[in-house]
């Protein structure tokens, strides 16, 4: 069986959810036809900086990403409000939104994401 979803112009490549331990990196890596992108995704309390969420993203190299999400410590979630461009996959833009959710008293998250192919790219 194979199912294949689109919103508007966005075609799903991977979504899913995950409760994870907030104190160590989480790594997904996408691969397919000999390209393999590599995602890490970090969270630090800060709580200098008045609890405001905030993220800090560095390139480790061509085919790796981390993220940080600084102050992603509300019960109630906190969310991309639009699609973030992160990437290019297969000669296509990919985008990637999340909802990260947060367990009180507790190290443990509920991170769901979501990766979307876009528009197609010239040597991506």
């Amino acid at each position: 069986m194979s199912i294949q979803i689109r919103n508007g112009n966005f075609d799903l490549l991977h979504s899913g959810t995950i409760m994870l331990d907030a104190n160590a990196p989480t790594w997904i890596t996408i691969s397919e036809r000999n390209e393999t992108l590599t995602f890490i995704f970090r969270f630090i309390p800060q709580p200098s900086i008045h609890n405001t969420p905030s993220i800090a993203s560095i390139e480790i190299n061509a085919t790796t990403l981390e993220t940080t999400f600084i102050n992603f410590d509300n019960p109630l979630g906190v969310y991309s409000k639009d699609l973030w461009l992160i990437s290019t996959f297969q000669n296509r833009n990919l985008y990637f939104a999340y909802y990260i959710n947060s367990i009180q008293g507790s190290a443990l998250k509920k991170f769901h994401f979501t990766f979307y192919l876009g528009e197609g790219v010239a040597n991506g």
